[in-house]
């Protein structure tokens, strides 16, 4: 199908010509809401980074849940975004990222499980994607004894 729909955006690595105004309505929510050289892992989309002029804290230019995505890199990327606490990543609503679906060789457990304890769900976009932000609750230590 053809459409007339058409938007420019004017990022940091110049301006961006959309025809589809899903695509175009997350980008310019992310870009709103970081700044260029910010720490983002988008886990499926590793053109953010050079569109949105945005820095991966991890190993991975995008995950998949197959063989592909080894246990190893996953692992790193836990503990790079725990490291960096990058405030937000963009994951993917299919099914087989969300665990939905996953069959053999999805070694993304780990990293789904990270991403639900210390993010939180802030964004659905149309586009089949979701924006968790980082919980800064999540980052408070842990004291003996609990909290009182």
């Amino acid at each position: 199908v053809l459409t007339s729909w058409r938007a420019i955006l004017n990022s940091p690595s110049g301006q961006i010509a959309f025809f589809k105004p899903d695509v175009y309505e997350m980008e310019r929510w992310i870009l709103a809401h970081t700044r260029p050289s910010e720490l983002f892992f988008a886990a499926t989309d590793s053109r953010l980074y050079f569109t949105l002029a945005l820095r991966n804290p991890t190993p991975l230019a995008w995950v998949t849940a197959s063989d592909y995505t080894r246990p190893e890199y996953v692992a790193a990327a836990v503990r790079d975004l725990e490291s960096s606490h990058a405030r937000f990543v963009l994951w993917s609503t299919d099914p087989t990222l969300t665990g939905g679906l996953s069959g053999a060789g999805d070694n993304l457990g780990p990293l789904r499980r990270y991403l639900r304890s210390r993010y939180r769900l802030v964004k659905t976009f149309d586009s089949d994607f979701e924006l968790w932000q980082r919980d800064l609750s999540a980052d408070a230590p842990i004291t003996a004894g609990g909290p009182h």
